[in-house]
C-alpha cells in the first residue's frame, strides 16, 4: 500500500502514529559506544578484547590530607591495559620518580599503580573516557607521605574522566586527565574522603595481535530507525505500510576482487536505482542499474556494459560517529542479486554476486533534500558486511549516490 503525504498536516492519525512511531523506536534503541580497529569494529574483528600500552609525561595529584593541601608530583608514567568489546577495558597507569609538598615541606612519596576499568561513554556528541576502580576494589591505589607532617597511607578514589580524540583513528592516541574531564562526565576523585584532582595523559597502542594498526573509540547506536519527512518545517517519521517513491543516482563506481589469486577491476560511470523507495523502518528497496562498465584489469576482459540486480533491500543498521550507515542485502550464491559475464579471457564466465554490503548515508536525524550514500570497504567493517563474487571471492564496491524523495521534500533519519 502507498500512502502519499502531501497533505501530512491535515491527517490526524498519521501525526499520532508517527508519535508514537518514533517513542518505540527511541525506546527500543541501544545507544553506545565501541571501539574501532583497523577500519572496523572490534566485534567484526572476531575478538573480545585487546591488549594497550602507552607512555606519558608528568602527572600531579592534589587534594587536602589532613586538612593540608598537598601535591603530589610524578615525573614519568607509563601505562597497561586493555579494550573490551562494548566500549569496555582496563587501565593501569604505573607513576614513577614521585615527590609531594605540602605547606611546610616536602614528602617522600610513592604510589603504587592505578588500576582502573575504563568506560567509553557519549555525552552530548562527545566521547569520553570513565575510570572506576578495578573489579571489586573501592580505591585505584594507595599514595604513602613519608618524612612530612602528613606522613601516612592515604586512598586515591572515586572515579576520574579522560578526553579523547573526537574524529580519526591513529596508531598513538592520546587520552588527557584533567579536572576539566571529570566535571564533563560528573566524575569526582577523591585523596580519602576530600576531593581531589589528578592532570597526566598518555599515548595509547594497541600492543597485541592488532600492534601497529590505528584505533579508535566511536560513537556507535545500534537498533530500530526509521526515515523521516519534513513538511514545512515539521518532521514526520514513517508509519507501518508508508511507501514513498525514491530518486536514485550516482556514480562512477569500481568493483575489485580476485579470481585465483589474480586481481581484476571494473569500473561503471553510472548507478542509479530503478523502481527505488523508502518504507518503514529504515528501509529502502531498489534495483541497481550499472551503466558505463568496462573492465580496467586485466587487459583483455570484457563485461557487459550495462547490468541491472534483482530488488535489493537495505536497512539502517547503526549510526557511527553521528552518521547513518546501511546494510544492502545482495542475496546469496543461489540467489544472487546479479550475474556478470566476464568474456574474452581465461577467466570467461558467468559470476554471481551475493551477500551483503555497506553504505554510509548523511548525518543522523537531519532532513535534507539529498542525502549521499558512499559504498566502500570502511562501511563494509562498521557494518559487519561481506559482498562476494563467484566461489566464495571477496568483492569491494567503491562509489557513491545522491538519493531524493519523490515527493521533493527534505528527509533523513530519526
Amino acid at each position: 500500500m502507498v500512502i502519499r503525504t502531501r497533505r501530512l498536516g491535515g491527517r490526524a492519525f498519521i501525526a499520532v502514529a508517527a508519535v508514537l512511531v518514533s517513542l518505540t523506536l527511541f525506546a527500543t534503541a541501544a545507544q553506545a559506544s565501541e571501539w574501532e580497529i583497523g577500519g572496523a569494529l572490534m566485534t567484526a574483528k572476531g575478538v573480545s578484547s585487546e591488549s594497550t600500552a602507552g607512555t606519558g609525561g608528568a602527572f600531579t595529584v592534589n587534594g587536602k590530607i589532613l586538612g593540608t593541601q598537598v601535591e603530589m608530583t610524578c615525573a614519568s608514567s607509563t601505562s597497561s591495559g586493555s579494550v573490551a568489546s562494548g566500549g569496555q577495558g582496563s587501565l593501569e597507569i604505573s607513576l614513577s620518580a614521585c615527590s609531594a609538598k605540602e605547606k611546610y615541606k616536602t614528602c617522600t612519596a610513592s604510589m603504587a599503580p592505578i588500576k582502573a576499568s575504563r568506560e567509553l561513554i557519549e555525552l552530548e556528541g562527545t566521547l569520553y573516557e570513565r575510570y572506576k576502580p578495578a573489579g571489586a576494589a573501592t580505591q585505584f591505589t594507595v599514595i604513602e607521605l613519608r618524612n612530612c607532617p602528613v606522613a601516612g597511607n592515604y586512598q586515591l578514589k572515586g572515579e576520574f574522566g579522560g578526553a579523547v580524540p573526537q574524529s580519526g583513528a591513529s596508531v598513538e592516541r592520546a587520552v588527557s586527565f584533567s579536572p576539566t574531564a571529570n566535571s564533563a562526565i560528573g566524575a569526582v576523585l577523591k585523596i580519602s574522603t576530600e576531593p581531589a584532582a589528578m592532570t597526566g595523559a598518555l599515548n595509547e597502542h594497541l600492543s597485541g595481535s592488532f600492534s601497529g594498526q590505528a584505533w579508535r573509540g566511536i560513537r556507535y547506536k545500534v537498533g530500530p530507525s526509521n526515515w523521516q519527512i519534513e513538511e514545512s518545517g515539521v518532521k514526520h517519521p514513517l508509519v507501518p505500510g508508508q511507501v514513498e517513491s525514491l530518486f536514485f543516482k550516482g556514480g562512477p563506481v569500481t568493483a575489485s576482487w580476485k579470481i585465483g589469486g589474480s586481481p581484476f577491476k571494473f569500473t561503471c560511470t553510472g548507478l542509479s536505482g530503478k523502481n527505488a523507495v523508502i518504507k518503514y523502518g529504515g528501509v529502502t528497496e531498489e534495483k541497481l542499474a550499472f551503466s558505463g562498465c568496462k573492465i580496467v584489469e586485466p587487459v583483455g576482459c570484457t563485461v557487459a556494459s550495462s547490468f541491472e540486480t534483482q530488488t535489493v533491500r537495505s536497512e539502517l543498521v547503526a549510526q557511527v560517529d553521528g552518521y547513518d550507515y546501511s546494510r544492502f542485502d545482495a542475496g546469496s550464491s543461489s540467489n544472487p542479486m546479479a550475474y556478470v559475464q566476464i568474456s574474452g579471457c581465461a577467466a570467461s564466465n558467468w559470476y554471481p554476486i551475493y551477500g551483503t554490503f555497506g553504505a554510509k548515508g548523511g548525518v543522523q536525524g537531519s532532513s535534507k533534500y539529498t542525502q549521499p550514500l558512499e559504498l566502500s570497504s570502511a562501511a563494509n567493517a562498521l557494518t559487519g558486511s561481506q559482498l562476494k563474487i563467484g566461489v566464495n571471492e571477496a568483492l569491494s564496491l567503491s562509489g557513491s549516490a545522491s538519493l531524493e524523495l519523490g515527493l521533493g521534500w527534505p528527509w533523513g533519519s530519526v
